[in-house]
């Protein structure tokens, strides 16, 4: 039950509400943590998937 409701209705659960201490700490919700889901958001967590986490980034 909980794969075909993660699988069929993930887009519904996958934004954060909205709080004060987002507004002001990723400058009015344009970091990865709050942004919107979209292409942005999809755009920014490819590039922290394949330059800040890839292998030679941790080693270093």
């Amino acid at each position: 039950m909980a794969k075909f409701f993660l699988k069929t209705h993930d887009v519904v659960f996958i934004d954060r509400p909205k709080t004060a201490a987002g507004k002001y700490t990723t400058y009015n919700y344009s970091d990865i943590t709050w942004s919107l889901y979209g292409a942005y958001r999809r755009q920014a967590r490819k590039m922290c998937l394949t330059e800040l986490f890839s292998a030679k980034r941790l080693e270093s």
